[in-house]
């Protein structure tokens, strides 16, 4: 008796069943594992839209964001430049203007973080 042969005979007719019913077993789960695994790249995909929109939202706040400092920034200057030219007017004319300043400064003054 070879080493590993089987105790008992199985006719061909039925060893060959028992493949086919194998084989056939096998392509079924794996019909079932390609189902599974469509439906997942399916939700990955849907998740990676939703992922896709969403950065694109948050490109669009953070310019958004970035164009309001800009126009702060130039708005600040511009005031700047304002107080700037009454200062240099007060010392010019001699006007006491820093009732004026005081006033501009309290209202413009950047607040505190």
């Amino acid at each position: 008796m070879k080493l590993g042969a089987p105790v008992f005979h199985v006719p061909p007719h039925l060893w060959r069943a028992n493949q086919k019913r194998k084989l056939l077993e096998t392509e079924a789960e794996m019909k079932v594992t390609a189902k599974n695994l469509a439906a997942k790249a399916a939700k990955l995909a849907k998740e990676e839209a939703e992922l896709q929109r969403k950065e694109a939202q948050l490109r669009t706040l953070r310019d958004q964001q970035i164009a309001q400092q800009k126009n702060a920034a130039r708005h600040l200057e511009q005031i700047a430049q304002d107080i700037a030219l009454l200062q240099g007017l007060w010392h010019e004319t001699g006007l006491d203007l820093s009732p004026v300043l005081q006033q501009l400064e309290k209202r413009y003054r950047a607040p505190r973080a």
